[in-house]
């Protein structure tokens, strides 16, 4: 009898992610033949500019500072990208903001502008920058809340959000990216207070991920109940190699690599089993 019970909890215990990560190895032949989640942290220094690309869809979440335009506008002209579905800012700080109002600016048209913050909230001039470029441009605004599900191909963006905390970084909007057995969890700026305020809500298992971008370019390290909530195997920091030690030494602890996008562009690919992850090298805000 409790050989049989202990088989049905087991069947019943919450389902983990499966896929394995690997950086700097070869993907399989047929590769680039497969349906794939391409996720790339582009390089913007200390800010966040994140591409999600799948199933012919694209997403720009956060779009760096204003000094890392002109380089993210060449990213994206190098990969021939010129429709998007959305562009998402997590919170109207400028190194999450600038550049995607920028890149309204210049002409680019995501069928949707969003942010998790309404689009008459003004708290500083950047927020209000954006909003009034996507409208000058016919670009709908849509407020993000917390449990809002979209899809990007055969890609799903979970939204979730502190809600105890008041503070703008405390209410970012940090999204689950889920492909097949993949998860990557960004975080945009959560606070610690955040992070633990986003855990109580949720059940447990839900924000377990292969890959976590570490809160706040990694400037603290992560609370230890949220990174051993996640359980990553690889940690990803948008900021430079020195500029995150209490981060480093929290990765070191727990033997778990850890990739910093101001040293170059970060390029991650799952067919939804498996994640192949490269770096490249740093191309400067001159590119």
């Amino acid at each position: 009898m409790r050989r049989y019970l202990l088989v049905l909890l087991l069947c019943l215990w919450p389902s983990v992610a499966a896929a394995e990560v690997h950086v700097d190895a070869a993907p399989p032949a047929d590769w680039a033949e497969r349906e794939l989640l391409r996720v790339t942290i582009l390089e913007t220094g200390r800010s966040d500019a994140m591409l999600l690309e799948c199933g012919g869809e694209a997403v720009l979440i956060d779009g760096g500072d204003a000094s890392w335009s002109s380089a993210v506008r060449s990213d994206l002209d190098k990969r021939g990208l010129t429709a998007f579905k959305y562009f998402l800012n997590t919170h109207p700080h400028n190194d999450h903001i600038e550049g995607l109002t920028q890149l309204m600016l210049w002409g680019y048209r995501p069928e949707r502008f969003m942010s998790p913050f309404s689009a008459d909230w003004n708290d500083g001039s950047y927020h209000q920058q954006a909003v009034k470029a996507a409208w000058d441009s016919g670009i709908p605004f849509r407020l993000v809340r917390d449990g809002d599900v979209f899809e990007l191909g055969g890609a799903s963006i979970t939204i979730y959000r502190n809600t105890e905390y008041t503070g703008v970084n405390d209410r970012s909007a940090i999204q689950l990216v889920t492909f097949g057995e993949s998860r990557i969890l960004l975080c945009a700026d959560l606070t610690g207070n955040a992070q633990k305020a986003i855990l109580r809500a949720l059940p447990e298992g839900t924000l377990t991920a292969e890959i976590v971008k570490a809160p706040h370019h990694g400037e603290n390290a992560m609370v230890t109940e949220f990174l051993t909530a996640v359980n990553p195997e690889l940690i990803l920091c948008t900021s430079n190699t020195d500029e995150a030690p209490d981060l480093v030494r929290q990765a070191n602890s727990r033997e778990l690599p850890l990739l910093f996008s101001g040293a170059g562009e970060i390029v991650l690919e799952t067919d939804g089993a498996d994640w192949y992850v490269v770096q490249h090298e740093s191309q400067g805000r001159n590119r």
